[in-house]
């Protein structure tokens, strides 16, 4: 999976600012360690950046208009699966949004779980602003998948005081949601493995994608609590728990073991099994105008 980070503004282009903060510092803070996150902690992802340092994507010798076009083309010809510009807001509004190209009419899925991640990782008092759409270079001249995060506005006081400590929680929904959407597997934790309850906790929390690969990858005990732990942490949280496909797995895992089940049966009763169903309606808000 071929994931291209893309920190907005850079060099002598400083982007929007607020209360002692520049947004091509935060973003270049959460796109390295975004990439950090998905390199230590995960397998299968190849990950370029559009800029590492501080100048301008491209070079510090091209304009503002040209250093956007060179990210879209850069992605374009390394051949990125999946596009993420990261920026923050100007003006004294208080929220996260994220946006796609408004050539899209509804939220893409790369759109719907980003946004989801990030928010999960902010505290109550931020406004969920929704997923909107605009005509933003790098995500019109893309030929992947492409969002757009505005993380917090800069010039709203306690957005910029949680953003001086807590942006790497920003990093964190990144790194989560895009591990999701490419399918990645954490790495394997041998001296940390998961008891049967946490094994049942994962099998509700996950959303199988490949359940008939579940008798030829899991042939072992051993193989089953390392590839349960590794997909716990990364469980698709869309509120639905496909029963079917829980029944099969369960049935797959008993045939190389048979005290799972009863172990199962037991962890399932003692856990908490609580499915968070949130069905989100957006409304545009003209509050601010967002930067790029």
């Amino acid at each position: 999976m071929k994931i291209y980070l893309d920190p907005g503004h850079g060099g002598r282009d400083p982007g929007t600012s607020g209360n002692g903060l520049l947004e091509k510092d935060i973003a270049l803070s959460i796109g390295l360690a975004t990439r950090n996150i998905l390199q230590k902690e995960y397998v299968g992802a190849d990950i370029r950046l559009s800029r590492t340092t501080d100048i301008l994507a491209g070079g510090d010798h091209l304009s503002t208009g040209q250093s956007l076009s060179w990210r879209a083309n850069d992605a374009n010809e390394w051949g990125a699966d999946l596009f993420v510009s990261i920026h923050c807001n100007g003006g004294i509004a208080n929220g996260f949004e994220s946006f796609r190209y408004n050539g899209i009419s509804s939220p893409t899925k790369l759109q719907k779980v980003v946004h989801r991640e990030i928010m999960d990782q902010l505290p109550n008092w931020v406004n969920d602003r929704g997923m909107k759409s605009a005509n933003f270079a790098v995500l019109r001249d893309t030929k992947m998948q492409a969002v757009l995060t505005e993380n917090l506005f800069l010039g709203h006081k306690d957005s910029a005081d949680w953003l001086k400590s807590n942006w790497p929680k920003l990093a964190r929904g990144h790194a989560e949601a895009l591990a999701i959407l490419g399918g990645l597997k954490k790495k394997d934790k041998e001296d940390d493995m998961p008891t049967a309850e946490e094994v049942a906790k994962a099998v509700w929390r996950m959303k199988m994608q490949k359940p008939h690969a579940a008798k030829g990858v899991l042939w072992q005990m051993n193989s089953l609590l390392k590839w349960a732990y590794g997909h716990s942490l990364t469980a698709v949280r869309q509120g639905v728990v496909n029963e079917a496909k829980l029944d099969a797995l369960i049935t797959a895992l008993t045939e190389h073991d048979e005290g799972l089940q009863e172990r199962l049966n037991q962890a399932l009763q003692d856990a908490t099994l609580t499915v968070d169903v949130n069905v989100n309606t957006f409304e545009e808000e003209p509050e601010e105008e967002p930067t790029q």
